[in-house]
C-alpha cells in the first residue's frame, strides 16, 4: 500500500473523501474526511471573528479589538 501525504486543507480533505468514495472504500471514511473538511474550514472562519482583545473602557462599557482593525 502506497503511503500519501495526510490533507491538510479543506480542499484537500473534501478531494480525498470523494477519492474514497469513488474507490469503493468504506463511506465511513468518506464521510469521516469531509466532516473534517467542515470542521477545518469552520475554524478558519472562526478566526476572523473572533475579537483579539476585549477590553473594558471608563463608563465599564466592553470594547473589542478584532484583527482588522475595527474597534467595537
Amino acid at each position: 500500500m502506497k503511503l500519501r501525504k495526510p490533507p491538510e486543507t479543506p480542499a484537500e480533505f473534501v478531494d480525498r473523501a470523494k477519492t474514497e468514495l469513488a474507490n469503493g472504500v468504506d463511506a465511513d471514511y468518506a464521510t469521516a474526511y469531509a466532516l473534517i473538511a467542515i470542521a477545518e474550514r469552520l475554524g478558519q472562519i472562526a478566526e476572523h471573528l473572533r475579537p483579539v482583545q476585549i477590553a473594558v473602557d471608563a463608563d465599564h462599557t466592553p470594547t473589542l479589538n478584532w484583527p482588522d482593525g475595527r474597534v467595537r
